[in-house]
């Protein structure tokens, strides 16, 4: 499932966030089952992501998503698009 928020601001991958940093989702771009249900755990447009920990070595990144926490593959990650919290154009 694609899902998007068109935005002027510039994004990254949620791969490269920053620990202790809140950003927003622009858009998942993971295709079939693993898109959709990434997206059925609440990384849709606008949804506020707080990246807690990154594991050494290209671990798993610790989330928290909405009102809860979530640990995601790195590779996971890099499909997911995101903006800084509070970032401006």
């Amino acid at each position: 499932m694609q899902a998007s928020l068109h935005s002027p601001q510039v994004d990254i991958r949620l791969c490269d966030a920053v620990v202790g940093m809140l950003y927003h989702v622009v858009e998942v771009e993971m295709q079939g089952y693993a898109g959709d249900r990434i997206v059925e755990l609440g990384l849709t447009p606008a949804a506020p992501v707080l990246v807690l920990r990154r594991a050494p070595f290209g671990g798993p990144l610790q989330l928290q998503v909405r009102d809860y926490v979530l640990s995601m593959r790195s590779d996971q990650a890099a499909s997911i698009r995101i903006v800084q919290a509070g970032a401006t154009a």
